[in-house]
Order: structure tokens, then C-alpha cells, then sequence
């Protein structure tokens, strides 16, 4: 397979309307150019790329309405190979000239209870997901010049079409692999956006913007400019100027999460979006924005690093929206607290990354939160470090971390396979091979060696004797499979979801995000069950049996700046955390903080 002339990937979609005018479906054809197949050889994986999601299935091959493969001759006969959901195709016959594999998906009904974040679902009139719910897989290694156009003939005439790499409906160029399109977002219908003029076709890049469809909660409409606004001093942070990112908005029946993608993101939202706090959303918006840049390689043995990703998202998301003044230090006191008392007050806290792959029923609300957590917690030591480093060096670099980033960064975005070897070499280079190794070992394997009190106050040091508060563990009290189940089980005896009156078997109607109980310790967590044909409501607070002050996060803007002006604020950026584990109970530092020191950021 293959010829001297730059391989291409050429995708058209023509989005089909029902009798209102909705969107509900697209054809797509993808064209393949300038590579040569054989009789066997392998053309694409048609599935989805991983097992994480339940719901994944072969929509075409197994559901009566097959994909057709087509070359200068006619109709290209295939065989699926594989077993299970995950299928190989291979051409039976020798290609001549381009090959097009042509197809047609359904989106998934606006109220489908799928937690599948890709999954290409119907909203307001349109439709928004990602390539990888129903585009095939072609060579991961190959590289390809690739196209995006759209054929809007049978929709409304106010349908606008946009993917990741551009606006819509002519052809939008990339340069990718065999597996881009999968990682890219799609959308089409009466989209609504930030800036609100769609961009001059061709035009230079350089820039973020926000999509919709329909009418936004006025909580997400008031931060629907953001993207745009941190999207120029972001991309000079990762030395990406001619970069873009676009975020795509979606409702859906029940979360508040996030996928990013390549140079974009879906962000989807249920109702009670509306009681999420603004600095939340903001966190979101900026850690998936960061996501996007944040990437490493997997090992060559399969091992994944998305601790690199996790930790750094993390902690550019306490750092870069006050450090380009998008937000006030107010902020960025809330969401460092909010991010370390999530760690240390989570049940998992001394477990090996090891035994987080594969937790127990009864622990999966935990590990997702600790193994991100814990990114973190190094990450934010190992800024410290570095810092500290190239002082004692005298050295005029500011912030070593953020240079190191950069720099594996545009490698991996020229081709280069980056991988941990190339992190622990660049933290050697300050702090010397055995540190940087230990370092390394003790967030991988050695999950208390991270948090021991003397570990923290040896990276943050101890001259400002940070105050110490007591809070109570997380604990929900019930297995989190219950929800996708529909019945609870596993509930703890003696839990607060116990004495809140929570029973086995009850029927789950409707419940609130877990999530925000991570972060909060006063926030509460609130079931909706059935039970003997009557409706209750089960209320609890996941972090504490008592009511407790609320923290700065559940404040009004007036209220907080009450309350700073009321505080002692500190000089350094390291009053971090002391921590002291004591049974379900967390002794932790409250941050006090900020005046000019923090600038530094």
C-alpha cells in the first residue's frame, strides 16, 4: 500500500432534516487518495477506539444499514475481521483510483439518556458529537492532508456547519493522522456564536470561539465570551499563536461535563446548570481549553499518561485565568482549596495509580477524582521546585515548569513522540535524575508519600504556618453504578446517605451532580427515588454531617469581597496545604491569601 504522493482524507457531510426542519441525521462519504490497496489489505477499524463506554456499538455493519465501499470500478467488496463490537474491514479485491466509504448516521433523540460525551446527539434543531460515534478508523501512523465540507442543499437556510478545523459549508483544510477525524467535533444546524459573525472562509486562524444551539442559561451565556477572551494569551502560553479552539455547547437530559478534542471541545449541560456557580463553569471551560495542548504519547507497552494531562489542566486552571486577569485572586484562592480539599478528603487518597485502574464497586466515585487530584498535587510541587531551583541556580527563568511544558508541547505538535521519559529529563535537568525519579515513583506508586505532612511542608514550606481546618471524608454511601442502573445498592450502613434515609432497591428518578460535592465541603447531594409507588427526595452532604460556614465558592461576588477585605491576607504562594490524615477526618491549610506576590503566577 501507498505511492509517493501525500496520502488524503477528503470528508463531505450532508446533514438530512425532518419534517419540522430539525436536523436529525447525517450522510457522510470519505474519499481516500493517493494510496494503493491489495486484495486483504486492511482499510479501516469501523468502531469506536476504546471500551470505556457501555453504550458503543457498530451502528452500520451490525444494524441493517451497511456502509458502502466504492473505487473507480464500482461497488469494493469487503469482510469484517474481529471479534466483538470492534471490527476490522478488509478490501477482497485490488483498489483502482480513490476509494470512498459512504455511510449514513442517526443522532441520538435529545432526551437519550447516554453518558457518552462523543456520541452525536440532536439539540435545538441540530445536531453536535464527535467524528469517533460514527466515522471509521484508518491507519493511526499515516499521515494525511486532510478535508471538511459540507453539503447544506436539504436544511434550513439559516443552517450554519462548523467542525473543529473551521467554519463551513466550503472545504476546510488540515493535516492529521488516520485517527484525527475521529478526535474532531462536529456541528450543524441554527447555531448560535461568540464572536457572533462566523469567520471570513480562509481566513488565518488565531483565535477562540463558542458555539451553541439554542437559547443558553443566563449562568453559561454570561461566560460565553471566555473562550475568546483567554484564547490569545493561552495559545502564546503554549507558543501556539496561529492556534484555534472552538468549544461547542450541548444540552443534555442529566450532567455537566466535558470531552476535548482535537482543538475543541464538547461541553455538555443539563438544567440545573443554572445553580452551578460561575467560577465552576469557568474551570471547566479552562481545564478542557487546556486539555487541548496538555497531551502526551502512551508508552510504547500501551501505558497511558494522562496524568500529564490531568495534573496540568489542573493546575494552568488555578493559574491562567488569574494570571491573564480573567479572574480575581478570589478565584484562584477558591479553586486551588477547592482542588486540594477534594484530594485529601477523598477515601483514596493513600492508593497506588496502580490500584486506582481498577477500584472496587463500592470506591468507583473516588478514583477518577484521586487520580486527577493527585496529577495535581505534583504538578503544583513540582512547579515549586523548579521555581525554588532556579533561584538557588540564579538563573533568569521565571517559571522553569512552564517552560518545560512549552517546550514538549511544540515537539509533540511537529510529530514528535513524547513520553515520560521526556518529562522526567526535563525536571532532572533541575532538580537531578534520582529527585526527578523519586518524585515521579512516589505519585505513581507511593499514593501517601505524596500528601504526608512533612512531604508538603517540605515543598511549600513551613514559615507562614498556614491554619489548619478540620473536615470530615467524602463518602456517598452507595454504589455509583446505581445511577446508570436505575436501582440503588450498596448502601453503607451508618453512611449519611444511610441516615439521610437512602434504602437498597429503591428506584433512582433523578439526582443532582455528584461532582460539586467533590469540591464543596457544605454542597449537598440530593436523590429523587421511588419506593412502594411514593416519590421522596433523599438529601445529604457527601462531605459533612454538620451545617457548616459556606466556603467562598457558594458566595456572592459582594459577599466574597466582604470576606476578603475581612481576612488577613498572606504574602507567598506557598501557604499551601498541611495535612494531617486522621481516620474519615482531614486536618488542612485554608489559604488565606493574595496580594502582589501571586502577580508571579
Amino acid at each position: 500500500m501507498g505511492n509517493g504522493t501525500e496520502p488524503e482524507l477528503s470528508l463531505v457531510l450532508t446533514p438530512r432534516a425532518s419534517q419540522d426542519g430539525s436536523i436529525d441525521a447525517l450522510s457522510f462519504s470519505l474519499t481516500i487518495r493517493n494510496l494503493h490497496y491489495k486484495a486483504g489489505d486492511f482499510l479501516c477499524t469501523y468502531a469506536r477506539r476504546d471500551n470505556i463506554h457501555p453504550s458503543s456499538r457498530l451502528q452500520h455493519f451490525l444494524q441493517g444499514t451497511p456502509a458502502t465501499i466504492r473505487d473507480d470500478e464500482g461497488t469494493v467488496p469487503f469482510e469484517l475481521v474481529g471479534e466483538g463490537n470492534v471490527k476490522d474491514v478488509h478490501v477482497t479485491r485490488e483498489i483502482l483510483g480513490d476509494i470512498v466509504f459512504s455511510s449514513k448516521v442517526r443522532a441520538l433523540e435529545s432526551h437519550d439518556p447516554s453518558h457518552d460525551g462523543r456520541a452525536l446527539r440532536r439539540d435545538h434543531g441540530g445536531i453536535i458529537g464527535a467524528g469517533s460515534y460514527f466515522l471509521p478508523r484508518f491507519h493511526a501512523d499515516q499521515d494525511y492532508n486532510i478535508s471538511v465540507a459540507w453539503d447544506l442543499g436539504a436544511c434550513p437556510e439559516a443552517t450554519r456547519a462548523v467542525c473543529s478545523f473551521g467554519e463551513g459549508p466550503l472545504p476546510v483544510q488540515a493535516t492529521g493522522k488516520g485517527d484525527t477525524l475521529l478526535n474532531c467535533a462536529f456541528a450543524v444546524g441554527p447555531l448560535g456564536s461568540f464572536p457572533e459573525d462566523p469567520p471570513q472562509h480562509g481566513a488565518q486562524e488565531g483565535f477562540g470561539r463558542t458555539y451553541w444551539l439554542g437559547e443558553l442559561p443566563h449562568n453559561l451565556d454570561a461566560v460565553k465570551d471566555y473562550v475568546t477572551k483567554i484564547f490569545p494569551d493561552m495559545s502564546a502560553h503554549f507558543n501556539d499563536e496561529e492556534g484555534r479552539y472552538r468549544a461547542f455547547l450541548r444540552r443534555v437530559p442529566l450532567g455537566f461535563g466535558a470531552v476535548s478534542l482535537e482543538s475543541s471541545s464538547i461541553i455538555a449541560y443539563d438544567e440545573d446548570v443554572i445553580k452551578v456557580h460561575d467560577w465552576e463553569l469557568i474551570r471547566l471551560l479552562n481545564g478542557t481549553m487546556v486539555s487541548t495542548w496538555v497531551q502526551m504519547t502512551q508508552e510504547d507497552d500501551g501505558r497511558e499518561n494522562d496524568w500529564f494531562t490531568h495534573g496540568l489542566s489542573y493546575l494552568f486552571t488555578v493559574y491562567l485565568p488569574f494570571r491573564f486577569k480573567q479572574q480575581g485572586p478570589d478565584y484562584f484562592r477558591a479553586t486551588v482549596n477547592a482542588f486540594l480539599s477534594a484530594y485529601y478528603t477523598n477515601p483514596l487518597v493513600f492508593k497506588s495509580l496502580s490500584e486506582l485502574d481498577s477500584p472496587e464497586s463500592s470506591q468507583e466515585w473516588y478514583f477518577a477524582s484521586a487520580k486527577t487530584s493527585r496529577a495535581f498535587v505534583y504538578m503544583l510541587k513540582m512547579d515549586a521546585y523548579l521555581r525554588r531551583a532556579a533561584k538557588l541556580r540564579g538563573e533568569d527563568v521565571e517559571r522553569p515548569l512552564d517552560e518545560l511544558v512549552r517546550d514538549l508541547c511544540i515537539r509533540r505538535k511537529n510529530g514528535e513522540k513524547i513520553q515520560r521519559a521526556h518529562w522526567i529529563e526535563g525536571i532532572a535537568d533541575w532538580l537531578g535524575r534520582e529527585e526527578a525519579e523519586g518524585h515521579f515513583q512516589a505519585m505513581l506508586q507511593n499514593g501517601g508519600q505524596v500528601n504526608e505532612l512533612h512531604d508538603m511542608l517540605s515543598s511549600f514550606g513551613n514559615k507562614y504556618g498556614p491554619q489548619l481546618v478540620e473536615q470530615e471524608g467524602l463518602e456517598f454511601g452507595f454504589d455509583k453504578r446505581s445511577l446508570e442502573d436505575g436501582v440503588i445498592s450498596g448502601v453503607v450502613k451508618g453512611s449519611r446517605a444511610a441516615e439521610a434515609g437512602l434504602q437498597n432497591g429503591d428506584q433512582v428518578a433523578k439526582y443532582s451532580r455528584p461532582e460539586a460535592c467533590e469540591v464543596e465541603c457544605s454542597a449537598r447531594f440530593k436523590l429523587t427515588i421511588e419506593r412502594d409507588g411514593e416519590r421522596l427526595d433523599i438529601v445529604y452532604r457527601p462531605r459533612s454531617r454538620e451545617e457548616r460556614e459556606p466556603s467562598l465558592l457558594g458566595m456572592t461576588p459582594v459577599e466574597r469581597v466582604d470576606k476578603l477585605e475581612s481576612e488577613t491576607l498572606v504574602t507567598r504562594v506557598e501557604d499551601m496545604i498541611r495535612n494531617v490524615y486522621r481516620g474519615s477526618h482531614i486536618k488542612m491549610s485554608y489559604l488565606a491569601t493574595l496580594n502582589r506576590a501571586i502577580q508571579d503566577l
